[in-house]
């Protein structure tokens, strides 16, 4: 890995299915699942859309603090409210830009263009994080959109796992039209129906020569 790849990644953690943690200068969760110990330290928690794997109170009261943030869809605001009480919440849309601490998010839209999983008309979201490091985008469960297309971001984190989102194949041909600076696989091989652990290495063999790609 390149010292480029290295400043990229860093205070980058994959968690399982679609979940990262980000440290930089707050500690921001996206996504949060599949988490082995109780931290307590979310500044804030970014939730793409309300399925279980996404949205896991279980996981998200190993990471909530008193003053955390949630940023997530108009969906999700009173299923949080109900879950965790008067919590600090920011709704969010497609095309809305916010500031949170020293880092900036743009929202897009998540959907899905051939399965009924993720309709557009849901308002359900991807995120990209503009940190002093670099932008990472974490586009959510979707498939290739044209705003997934014309997203602007030195990091992609893209699902390839298929049934519910893009899949190897589609993800490979997407990434090799972007041509970001780093892409990272996830949301597959973790649940049962969404890709299988192996698919990483496959989805990192279709990429072009010059695409830099990264299991984490």
């Amino acid at each position: 890995m390149g010292s480029d790849q290295q400043h990229l990644l860093r205070g980058v953690k994959k968690l399982s299915q679609a979940g990262v943690r980000f440290d930089k200068g707050a500690v921001l969760y996206v996504d949060p699942f599949g988490l082995l110990s109780e931290a307590g330290d979310a500044t804030y928690i970014l939730l793409t859309h309300a399925h279980h794997d996404h949205y896991s109170p279980a996981d998200i009261r190993k990471v909530v603090k008193a003053d955390t943030v949630f940023v997530v869809p108009p969906d999700l605001a009173g299923q949080i409210r109900e879950e965790f009480g008067e919590v600090k919440i920011k709704e969010v849309a497609p095309g809305d830009i916010l500031s949170l601490g020293r880092n900036g998010v743009e929202v897009l839209p998540a959907y899905n263009l051939d399965k009924p999983f993720h309709p557009r008309e849901n308002n359900w979201v991807g995120y990209i994080l503009r940190t002093d490091d670099g932008s990472y985008y974490l586009p959510g469960d979707t498939d290739v959109t044209p705003e997934f297309l014309q997203a602007d971001a030195d990091v992609f984190f893209v699902p390839i796992g298929g049934t519910y989102t893009m899949d190897v194949e589609q993800a490979a041909a997407a990434i090799n039209q972007i041509r970001p600076k780093l892409v990272v696989p996830f949301h597959y091989g973790d649940l049962e129906g969404v890709g299988r652990r192996e698919d990483g290495e496959r989805f990192l063999s279709l990429l072009d020569e010059g695409i830099a790609g990264i299991i984490l």
